[in-house]
């Protein structure tokens, strides 16, 4: 409850009389209180894509003509039970709601899952790449990046299972669809790892991603990895990608492992100004 709730005296006596029942007032972070909860309750607003965004599982109230539609559209995402406030008893249709998911721990999971779908908190992120200045390729055609999607596990996979491209990867071990789908969820859902589709042109033409190294000396360092599609080798499309990489953060150390008789790969990364750090790294530092 906020400090200046009208009714906050009241609220405080019935919670001291309920055992296991807590009240924050005014919590400094209610993120860390929804990423603790297993259910919530509130109304369709604009909180419901922070509870989308923290995968919050929810019984949502409609409160307000103006809430109908985002209701309507997070229900059909299987992302909230909704119960119309503005109609019948309000405490009868959540109490029926709470009962009904009381134990259900497969229900809140797939809830959430879905809540998780509809918002991942990365609009910033994904206006800020949109935002930086394509980089143009030997064939005239611009470069750009974007967060991956869901819709991109079946393209990263056929990539992935690529021979050519295993053979010059840490583990060469071609993965099978299952174990790609986890490590896939797991990227996805990761705060230290940015997987980012390279776009040439028109099309989907490569993976880049980022992974966060412990820091050293007090600054960032990410690990890059990188895969570009047959199709659009040969015209600098990988070279432009990890040009876009330092323009979006020009502050971090990037670092790349290579095996040694990867030889193309290494050329690119000393065409984007890498440099030998020891054994199989090459690195560039802040700009």
């Amino acid at each position: 409850a906020g400090q200046g709730f009208s009714s906050l005296p009241d609220l405080r006596s019935q919670v001291e009389g309920l055992a296991g029942h807590s009240l924050h007032v005014s919590p400094a972070s209610m993120g860390e209180l929804m990423a603790r909860a297993d259910l919530a309750i509130g109304a369709a607003g604009t909180t419901s894509w922070e509870r989308c965004c923290l995968g919050l599982p929810t019984v949502m109230l409609v409160l307000a003509d103006n809430q109908r539609e985002n209701a309507r559209q997070l229900s059909a995402a299987g992302a909230a039970a909704v119960v119309d406030g503005r109609h019948g008893d309000l405490l009868e249709a959540i109490a029926a709601q709470l009962k009904h998911l009381d134990g259900d721990r497969a229900a809140l999971h797939d809830m959430s899952l879905r809540a998780s779908a509809v918002c991942d908190g990365q609009g910033a992120l994904r206006a800020r790449l949109s935002l930086l200045p394509r980089q143009t390729t030997k064939d005239g055609s611009g470069v750009l990046l974007r967060l991956a999607e869901a819709d991109d596990e079946a393209t990263l996979l056929r990539w992935q299972q690529q021979p050519a491209i295993r053979a010059l990867a840490r583990n060469p071990k071609i993965p099978t669809e299952a174990e790609h789908r986890v490590w896939f969820a797991a990227r996805m859902t990761s705060e230290s790892s940015f997987i980012t589709m390279i776009v040439h042109g028109d099309e989907v033409a490569g993976m880049l991603r980022l992974d966060r190294l412990e820091p050293a000396d007090r600054h960032e360092i990410l690990e890059v990895s990188i895969v570009v599609d047959d199709r659009h080798r040969g015209v600098g499309v990988g070279l432009a990608a990890l040009k876009q990489i330092r323009a979006w953060m020009p502050e971090v150390e990037f670092r790349a492992e290579t095996l040694p008789d990867n030889h193309p790969s290494i050329a690119l990364f000393r065409a984007a100004g890498y440099r030998a750090l020891e054994g199989n790294l090459l690195h560039s530092t802040a700009a």
